[in-house]
């Protein structure tokens, strides 16, 4: 039996090098496969192999910081990015992150300050675990 996977080890031309890790992939309404890795995101769609990257910056096409600790697709599929700077959403009709600040703040600065998973609860309300423990973000309240 031939083995029908396909590896993506680098993601298109100015995409990360196999060296760099996929920390986070999901998928969106549309089929599209979003990776996030330590030095951006990136938007595969697998009909056409087309890879778009989002690095750090602001505007169309960036993201509020490179590196991506994590990836969530709501329950009304909104895509969720974490990073040091905060939770961000995603707006697809203007290519677009918004970002929310969230303080991952602690004692020992030894530790890294990052959102690693993402919790939707029963009132849409969304929980971030973190290096210093766990953050209710209320999108109705930022």
């Amino acid at each position: 039996m031939a083995d029908s996977s396909k590896k993506y080890t680098h993601l298109g031309e100015d995409g990360p090098k196999p060296t760099l890790s996929m920390v986070c992939p999901a998928e969106d309404k549309k089929g599209n496969i979003w990776i996030g890795t330590q030095n951006g995101l990136n938007k595969l769609d697998p009909q056409t192999e087309k890879i778009t990257h989002y690095f750090e910056g602001t505007g169309k096409g960036t993201i509020p910081f490179k590196w991506c600790d994590y990836l969530y697709m709501d329950r009304s599929n909104n895509l969720w990015l974490t990073t040091e700077k905060g939770i961000a959403l995603y707006h697809p009709e203007s290519d677009s992150f918004e970002n929310f600040p969230v303080t991952v703040t602690g004692q020992d600065d030894r530790i890294n300050k990052f959102i690693s998973r993402v919790l939707e609860d029963s009132k849409g309300r969304l929980w971030l675990t973190t290096s210093y423990g766990i953050k209710l973000f209320d999108r109705e309240n930022p």
